[in-house]
């Protein structure tokens, strides 16, 4: 009796077999014996399990097999006779009924399917005899006969719903179908017993056809409704249907997770992991697992699972923890031997190298080693057609990632191949997610080669295949992208701009819900972001200003009002807002008087600018290309950083190029908003050069002279509050004879002063930027919007905290010496005595937890120490206290924007505070550094303006420690007696500029920046 129950468990798991990538052996659907599967199996069982179809079709229709012509008249007639006869069935007849559905499944496979559809309607016919027979003759030998012969039906009815779709295509024919394999009544009881096939039928109905609306039809959201209701009624399993419990929850988990990938909804695909191996933690799995890992089967189901769940985490941006299921998936597949013929064990090499190729590699931007193992992978696998409708990923969606990693490596004769390749498996599959994602690729190739008819015609028939499913795609963006793309080079603006802003609805769908990790979601989206250039660029030339505005606020920041919270009102902590990018309208609302904004994007071909005022908006595209703005802004920040006097000629350049455009219509602006965008955050506007006479007739040589001899005391210097105070300091001539380099330089200075008088000369110094105007800078102009909400209007507490001891700290693997800042102690002690009410710490007083206990409570912030920005890993960037038994003294952005802060004004007097940069950090030269298309940075500033400040006065580059006490002092002592912060920094600066010590450089003042509320 025993080996005749482990051969029934066996038939009923063929009758229902998914084939599909989830660790799930279906071992007992429809009957409740628990009894372990043993190596006792048919062989036509173990044929089909190795993958051997051919010989499943030969065995069954062979002298022994039962399906041979006179074998099923034989065992049909017998049984039909036993039935009228009130007589037990015999086992053979049971054997019969499910070999019919396992040689119909072969015949799929194999393509073999007019064959398949004529036994299909063979079964059939004699199923309804058999039921004919069972209701005339009131047959009750036993209580399931007419559950089993019902059951039998409902699943030859599935078999035929999908040699209906792979012969036609027809989805509603096919769904028909499936629709009778519905069960009869509605599954209420509180759990499902093992006699009670109907309910167990109904998990196989939704499960089976959540398969086909996902991963054939894309009706993502459809087929979750269905995996959600199965499970449901899987939890209503009892303890003796235990194995049958445990496959359908995996299975169905693992439905879950694949289909919320689809989606991009990737913390959903995770819960649904979680929840996957929570169930195999328990008792359940142990029993359920005992009884399925002795099948040969499991180790191909094992490692598939696996590559799935790392490319989840690839998908993810998480390629450590990608790493570790790709780790699992290789101990199971580099034990297989890679000539194996063995059907489950191909795949599961096949896949592992797909796998990892496309998602681990391919989304580190290792295309080649990608492509490599993608075409590796693509060896193992075959051509099944039940696959290429039950598996996410088969040998279809294979050769469509080769195609699109041969896109990348501009292989475009190889990446044709491949996608062809695809399309002509897709004529069997007529799997429409794959089609059109196949034909978007053949587009994109197409575009390359300057093919754009060709490219035309492939996007427009992604598009038919599109419309016709309906469905949510993460790649849907590609689509329109590529239409915009070929109707702007054919010149017809009006479809090429519909199809962008398609591109950008599609792409805006995907931002919410996808990640916890802020650093991971901005590099999902980041290169989609790149579908708001063209846009912008199009209503620019068509003179469409606010909507062009209005797509640039859509474009930015997006992760920074995701995650913040922001403070509203003085006995109010953070609150939840629901921010909508700020439109033109209401940027011209917000702006009073005498203030603009000027926002920029940097886009890959183009560079725009907009103007905004309280009397409207106008956006030109610049002209000048995003490759010379770079090399424009590389040159200018190094003439300065490196105190050179040709910056001016920099300077002016750049003037031309970013603020002439809007010269005419800035006329009465006092105030000026600078929104930056790209490399522009590295360029302090301040200083760019407005006009400049101050060189008329002085000796080039003198101004070199002059430029050496204040570099050489500037670097000479012992502390400054950037990179030349981190390191130990090395000795220079410098420092031992500082006074006879002054000395020098002051004849210098007299020289060029003589030459100024002799040749009638006025001006003795360039008209910068901030001699115009009162600049401030701001992310976007919605964030402005919300940091002036937030501007309490109080300065009257002050808490000071800077000039802590000299430390050793761990930097980027190396250890570095932060040096006591004496001027700075001198500065946070002036700049007290301007408030009645403060709190100053310097020295072993000035820690990381005085900050984080304090903060909180004062109007006025003012941190006077070493900034440092992790270049590796920006989100490690800190600013430096002394550290306690609480604290490491190091105030890293993470722990800043979780501080819930009511500060009026945060004053960062320390080096690079301003700067900022992606997630994946910068190297070498800051201005060729990669940043996200969505502008979504990482810096001090913007860490403490989520965390409430209204604004933040902070630096671009390494800073003099002298100068900055200075102007510092300065700053606050406008600020606190009557000047709005705008006011107060121009004035500082000006004092600086225009100070007997010669500080008139750049160097000395143009890092300083005020972002958030200017007032």
């Amino acid at each position: 009796m025993v080996s005749k129950c482990q051969a029934y468990i066996s038939k009923f798991y063929t009758l229902n077999l998914p084939l599909k990538y989830s660790l799930i052996l279906i071992v007992l659907m429809n009957m409740g014996c628990t009894v372990a599967l043993t190596s006792i199996t048919p062989k036509e069982d173990r044929l089909y399990l190795a993958g051997n179809f051919g010989e499943v079709v030969q065995y069954l229709e062979g002298e022994r097999g039962r399906l041979s012509p006179n074998e099923r008249s034989r065992i049909l007639n017998e049984n039909i006779n036993r039935m009228r006869a009130h007589q037990f069935t015999t086992y053979e007849f049971i054997y019969y009924q499910l070999d019919a559905n396992l040689y119909i499944r072969s015949l799929i496979q194999l393509g073999y399917l007019e064959k398949a559809l004529r036994f299909c309607d063979e079964s059939l016919r004699e199923r309804n005899m058999i039921a004919e027979t069972i209701r005339r003759y009131n047959y009750k030998k036993t209580d399931t006969s007419t559950e089993l012969n019902t059951e039998a039906i409902k699943s030859l009815n599935i078999l035929k719903g999908y040699i209906i779709w792979l012969m036609s295509g027809d989805s509603q024919k096919a769904l028909s179908y499936f629709s009778q394999s519905m069960p009869d009544t509605s599954v209420s009881e509180e759990s499902i017993s093992w006699v009670n096939l109907s309910g167990k039928n109904k998990i196989r109905f939704l499960s089976e056809t959540g398969e086909f609306l996902d991963k054939v039809m894309g009706d993502y959201r459809k087929a979750l409704e269905n995996y959600k209701e199965a499970l449901s009624l899987v939890d209503k399993l009892t303890l003796l249907d235990i194995d049958a419990k445990y496959a359908y929850t995996l299975s169905i988990l693992g439905d879950i997770m694949d289909t919320h990938m689809k989606l991009g909804e990737l913390e959903e695909a995770k819960k649904a992991l979680d929840q996957s191996n929570e169930v195999t933690k328990g008792t359940i799995f142990k029993i359920g697992n005992l009884m399925v890992s002795s099948m040969q089967t499991y180790r191909g189901y094992a490692s598939i699972a696996y590559s799935h769940e790392g490319a989840l985490f690839a998908l993810s941006r998480d390629f450590e923890t990608s790493q570790k299921y790709f780790d699992k998936a290789w101990k199971i597949v580099g034990n297989i031997d890679p000539n194996t013929e063995e059907f489950w064990d191909r795949k599961a090499i096949g896949l592992y190298y797909v796998c990892y190729g496309t998602f681990y590699l391919g989304l580190q931007g290792k295309y080649q080693e990608a492509a490599q193992l993608v075409d590796k992978g693509l060896g193992y696998l075959n051509l099944y057609y039940l696959d290429l409708i039950l598996d996410g990923l088969n040998i279809e969606t294979a050769y469509i990632y080769s195609g699109e990693l041969h896109l990348l490596l501009k292989n475009y004769d190889k990446a044709l191949s491949q996608v062809e390749q695809a399309l002509l498996l897709n004529k069997s599959s007529h799997n429409k997610v794959a089609g059109a994602t196949a034909y978007t690729i053949l587009g994109q190739i197409y575009f390359e080669k300057g093919e754009q008819h060709e490219a035309e015609r492939a996007y427009e028939t992604a598009l038919e295949l599109t419309d016709i499913m309906g469905s949510e795609s993460t790649e849907n963006w590609k689509l329109f992208y590529g239409l915009g793309k070929v109707y702007e080079y054919f010149g017809n603006e009006t479809k090429a701009l519909h199809n962008y802003k398609k591109a950008v609805e599609e792409v805006e769908k995907l931002w919410k819900g996808r990640f916890k990790d802020t650093q991971k979601q901005v590099s999902f989206i980041d290169n989609r972001l790149s579908v708001f250039e063209p846009v912008i660029r199009i209503l620019s030339r068509q003179d469409k200003t606010e909507e062009a505005f209005n797509y640039m606020e859509r474009s930015k920041s997006r992760a920074f009002f995701e995650t913040s919270l922001f403070y509203r009102g003085r006995d109010q902590r953070k609150a939840n807002i629901n921010v909508e990018p700020l439109t033109a309208e209401e940027a011209k609302q917000m702006l009073p008087h005498g203030t603009a904004i000027l926002e920029y994007y940097v886009g890959e071909n183009s560079v725009i600018g907009a103007l905004v005022t309280q009397e409207g908006v106008y956006v030109k595209e610049l002209a000048i290309e995003t490759k010379q703005l770079k090399e424009d802004v590389r040159l200018f920040r190094s003439s300065i950083e490196e105190l050179r006097w040709d910056y001016k000629e920099k300077g002016s350049i750049l003037y031309a190029e970013l603020i002439r455009p809007f010269e005419e219509v800035l006329t009465g602006i006092e105030s000026l908003c600078i929104i930056p965008h790209g490399v522009l955050h590295y360029l302090p506007f301040q200083s760019l050069i407005v006009a400049d006479k101050s060189d008329e007739g002085i000796s080039p040589q003198l101004r070199e002279k002059e430029s050496t001899l204040m570099a050489l005391i500037t670097r000479g210097k012992k502390f400054s509050r950037g990179d030349q105070g981190i390191r130990e300091s090395k000795p220079s001539r410098l420092t031992e004879d500082v006074s006879a380099v002054r000395s020098e330089l002051a004849s210098i200075r007299a020289q060029i002063d003589e030459e100024r008088r002799r040749n009638g000369m006025r001006e003795s110094r360039p008209h910068f930027m901030i001699d115009k105007f009162k600049i401030f800078y701001a992310p976007s102009a919605t964030v402005l919007s919300v940091a002036s909400r937030n501007n309490m209007h109080d300065k009257s507490r002050l808490l000071t905290v800077g000039s802590p001891p000299e430390a050793i700290v761990d930097y980027e693997g190396q250890t570095i010496v932060l040096e006591k800042l004496v001027s700075a102690e001198v500065e946070d002690r002036q700049i007290g005595s301007f408030f009645s009410q403060k709190a100053v710490f310097t020295d072993k007083a000035a820690t990381e937890t005085i900050v984080k206990d304090n903060a909180s409570e004062y109007d006025v912030l003012l941190f006077s120490t070493h900034g440092i920005l992790s270049r590796k890993d920006p989100l490690k960037s800190f600013i430096f206290f002394n550290k306690d038994a609480n604290n490491d003294g190091k105030l890293t952005i993470p722990e800043v924007e979780n501080m819930d802060l009511r500060a009026n004004l945060v004053a960062l007097s320390a080096c690079e505070t301003g700067l900022v940069a992606g997630y994946e950090g910068i190297s070498g030269n800051i201005v060729d550094a990669k940043f996200p298309y969505g502008d979504d940075l990482v810096g001090l500033q913007r860490a403490f303006i989520k965390a409430g400040a209204s604004s933040v006065l902070s630096s671009l580059w390494s800073v003099d420690d002298d100068s900055t006490a200075m102007l510092i002092i300065d700053f606050f002592n406008g600020y606190k007696t009557s000047q709005d912060k705008a006011s107060a920094l121009r004035a500082s600066v000006l004092t600086l500029i225009d100070d007997a010590k010669g500080w008139e450089h750049p160097y000395y003042w143009a890092p300083f920046i005020l972002s958030g509320d200017w007032r």
